[in-house]
């Protein structure tokens, strides 16, 4: 059995209903980008009432949320529904902020000559929770109006 067979076999009640969550969340998320737009689907996912500061967070929280990030690119990669980096991280987070782990989603940009490219990814505390630190290097943060470029 591979470790990751392993390791969903062992997932806890808590785990699955992540799996099975993140799962309904990312044709939603995927169905609202298109008929809301960038900044409502955002709005919706990250009410505030939900917003505490990152620096709140415990090392419980980033345990928790790392956790829950692997659980939610599983079900991004390995489900019926694959789901692309903004739509997987868009579900990361409303999983997150429900649970109340304040993370941030970050979006960056790369230029290599003619090349073009464009990612998303969670932070909790400057940690990239669905990526590796190494892949979010290669993006340069955007920090301007998202509403105007997405």
């Amino acid at each position: 059995m591979s470790g990751t067979l392993r390791r969903l076999c062992a997932l806890s009640a808590l785990q699955w209903r992540w799996l099975i969550a993140a799962q309904l969340l990312m044709p939603l998320i995927v169905l609202s980008l298109r008929t809301r737009g960038y900044s409502k689907t955002l709005a919706i996912i990250t009410p505030e009432r939900h917003q505490k500061l990152a620096e709140d967070s415990t090392g419980a929280d980033i345990e928790e949320a790392q956790d829950m990030a692997w659980i939610v690119n599983i079900a991004a990669t390995r489900g019926p529904f694959k789901a692309r980096c903004l739509t997987r991280s868009l579900a990361l987070l409303a999983l997150l902020h429900r649970t109340g782990i304040p993370a941030h989603l970050q979006l960056g940009l790369r230029k290599n000559g003619d090349d073009f490219g464009a990612h998303a990814w969670v932070e909790l505390q400057g940690i990239p929770l669905n990526d590796s630190a190494r892949k979010v290097a290669l993006y340069q943060h955007f920090r301007g109006e998202c509403e105007s470029v997405l």
